[in-house]
This record gives structure tokens, sequence and C-alpha cells, in this order.
């Protein structure tokens, strides 16, 4: 994806399989950087690799991933935009 990470030996966690789902790096005074991943185009991952239905893969990606806490470098879901009317 050509993200580019700051600092010497600079690591941040990672989900297998959503590197299309990465929109950017979280950061914040004193805290590790986070990868931040797209809610809706995990969701579009999960439909079309894994076969399910948008209410499945909401469902999956809603218990086992955004809810799953890894230590404080967890990566970040951000909800994408309404597009305004």
């Amino acid at each position: 994806m050509g993200l580019e990470i700051e600092g010497e030996g600079a690591t941040v966690k990672q989900y297998n399989g959503f590197d299309d789902a990465i929109v950017g790096i979280g950061r914040r005074c004193g805290e590790p950087e986070m990868l931040i991943y797209s809610e809706d185009k995990v969701i579009t991952i999960l439909m079309e690799r894994d076969g399910m239905s948008r209410e499945e893969a909401r469902e999956h990606y809603l218990i086992n991933i955004r809810e799953a806490y890894i230590n404080e470098d967890t990566p970040i879901f951000m909800t994408d935009k309404e597009p305004e009317t």
C-alpha cells in the first residue's frame, strides 16, 4: 500500500487479508501509530472473499473484528462518512 511509518524500528499491528481496507495511519501524542481501516471496505472484503451477505459480513465485522482488542496499538476502524446530499 505504500504507507510510510516514521521512527526507528516502527511497526504497526495489521489484520491479515484486509490491506485493501487500509485508509491511513493514526497518530496521537504519546501513543503508538495505528493503522486505520475503512469499516465499509472491511465489510466489502468479507462479502467478496468469504461469500457473506452484507448483513452476515457486518455482524462478523462488529463481533469478531471491531471489538477484538489486541493491545494499546490495536488498529482503528473508521466509519465512512455518508456523502452529503
